[in-house]
């Protein structure tokens, strides 16, 4: 239970990646033993045993993950400076497929729904469209006040984009984007979670959660004023239990953001530093996972019960982007 420690919900670290800090987590929708790790300075790890053993097989530096839901195999990687890359067999072997994507650093992948998914990617010039696969790349930003795009996000009604410039809605599949800001009191927007029409966006002052897939926010991390937030999940299922990661640890809240607990328990020294966030399972209790400054860490988390309430703390903005 969230703010409930017990011997099942501890952290524990999985295995070595390298000494590097992880920002960047995928779990494959089929296999829960497949785990990719994205870090800033080493590239990508990637483990098929549930953190057993890593393998580093694309040193490029990876800002942002992706895999297709339906054909898991295919997975996609942002990196700094490099573009994307594609892999077509679980992560072993990567591609460059930056055909038109004219921007170096690629902050955020999503994978549409379907059999043969639209490719969407935010850059550090706007946000790009693939619909092969990641082959070829047009710029797709119209309607975008924005420059840099740091996190994508899809919701049953809109796609919703986190920028330098707060928040945008596309109903059209990304043809178009509208300013998404009413009662978002943050100019950055680094991380966005969503199920359904409910989306919660971290931000360089707190975390915001909108019903209406971007339409109307308000705070959700009880009005701190100066909370930067890198990573969001939420449960499978449940909208209203919500996972956040910040530079002094991890959050939890199972009621929207009205109220949150610190869930870092044993985490210490640069584990505190938490900056990608992954949840596994369809049903209580689920599997954490984060990406921390020592690697990867798991635990498993329910919310049956209601929780302890608890204020965010203020810390320091740690965003990589």
């Amino acid at each position: 239970m969230l703010g409930h420690q017990a011997a099942s919900e501890a952290w524990t670290r999985l295995g070595e990646t390298g000494g590097a800090g992880v920002q960047a987590l995928a779990l494959d929708p089929v296999d829960a033993n497949r785990l990719y790790a994205g870090t800033t300075d080493r590239g990508l790890y990637l483990t098929a045993n549930g953190g057993g053993d890593w393998s580093n097989p694309l040193p490029q530096g990876v800002a942002a993950i992706a895999i297709e839901a339906q054909a898991p195999a295919t997975a996609y990687a942002g990196t700094y400076g490099f573009g994307a890359y594609k892999s077509t067999d679980h992560g072993v072997a990567w591609s460059p497929i930056s055909s038109g994507l004219a921007a170096d650093h690629v902050l955020s992948l999503l994978v549409g729904p379907g059999p043969a998914p639209a490719l969407y990617a935010g850059t550090e010039m706007g946000v790009f469209i693939s619909g092969d696969s990641g082959a070829t790349w047009q710029a797709s930003s119209n309607g975008f006040s924005g420059r840099t795009v740091y996190a994508l996000a899809f919701l049953d009604s809109a796609i919703l984009l986190g920028s330098d410039m707060g928040a945008f809605q596309s109903s059209d599949g990304g043809a178009s984007w509208l300013a998404a800001n009413s009662g978002l009191a943050a100019n950055e927007v680094y991380c966005l979670a969503a199920s359904g029409d409910t989306v919660y966006a971290g931000t360089e002052r707190g975390i915001f959660q909108s019903t209406d897939a971007g339409g109307n926010w308000r705070v959700a991390s009880l009005g701190v004023p100066t909370q930067p937030v890198s990573a969001l999940a939420v449960a499978p299922g449940r909208p209203e239990v919500v996972f956040a990661a910040t530079g002094q640890g991890v959050y939890g809240s199972d009621n929207g953001g009205s109220s949150w607990v610190d869930i870092s328990a044993n985490l210490s020294g640069w584990a505190l530093q938490a900056s990608g966030l992954a949840v596994g399972g369809h049903a209580e209790p689920w599997t954490l996972y984060a990406g921390t400054g020592s690697g990867v860490w798991t635990r498993l988390v329910a919310a049956s019960t209601p929780i302890t309430r608890a204020y965010l703390p203020i810390v320091e903005n740690r965003s990589a982007h």
